[in-house]
């Protein structure tokens, strides 16, 4: 399957869409489209991808999809940079510059989705950095919201900050989010929409209080943007 996949966002918007799936396949899903951030796979990873090219829909097991969720989560962590994590030490021709710490938060999302510990020695200095990093971008914010949503109370003043950010870069006029925080934008996309909904309904559901107005103003948008084939 051919997927256009030039813009990091793109990427995002995906694998944050399949990681709220909650199924065994989820996680799986999130990790492999995760590694589309990355450069191509080890030769070493990408023989044992030749071999299980015979893998059918039918022939599909939870063992098959558990084996594929462990080698992704070891080929991530082996692209983990000491200081950057992971993200690029050159943001990539083409792609937004102001996203800053999303790569990190995206990997980390999907490390959690496949079952890490939020305690993992290789894991935790991810949590560490992206709790230290100032992000200036909504596709990053809300991702990074995501990741405290699944983690233990003590994480919760963190989804509080970058709901607030969220909230408080929530434009009435387009009724959704600016590539930045701007409440005063006209500008009008579903992709950051879909970001920012998804960040306020993961911290919805660890017991923070939307204002339901928000959440209608979002639904008709959708609606409004509708196009007539459906």
């Amino acid at each position: 399957m051919a997927l256009d996949t030039g813009h990091w966002w793109w990427r995002m918007r995906i694998s944050a869409f399949h990681a709220n799936w909650m199924t065994p396949v989820s996680a799986a899903m999130c990790l492999c489209l995760c590694l589309l951030l990355l450069p191509a796979l080890s030769s070493e990873a990408a023989a044992q991808q030749v071999q299980q090219a015979a893998i059918t829909p039918d022939s599909l097991t939870d063992e098959h999809v558990q084996q594929a969720v462990a080698a992704i989560v070891e080929e991530l962590y082996a692209r983990k940079h000491p200081e950057r994590m992971w993200e690029p030490a050159q943001v990539p021709a083409g792609e937004s510059k102001r996203q800053g710490g999303g790569y990190t938060a995206l990997v980390t999302l999907a490390m959690l989705h496949a079952g890490q510990s939020y305690q993992e020695p290789r894991l935790r200095d991810a949590i560490e950095y992206l709790a230290a990093c100032d992000m200036q971008g909504t596709y990053a914010v809300a991702v990074r919201a995501c990741v405290w949503a699944k983690l233990p109370a003590q994480f919760l003043p963190n989804l509080e900050a970058d709901v607030k950010w969220l909230l408080e870069g929530f434009s009435t006029k387009s009724a959704g989010w600016d590539y930045v925080q701007n409440a005063n934008t006209n500008y009008q996309d579903n992709s950051i929409r879909q970001f920012g909904a998804l960040a306020l309904w993961e911290a919805s559901r660890r017991g923070m209080k939307i204002d339901p107005r928000l959440w209608r103003q979002l639904e008709q948008s959708f609606i409004d943007t509708q196009m007539s084939h459906g």
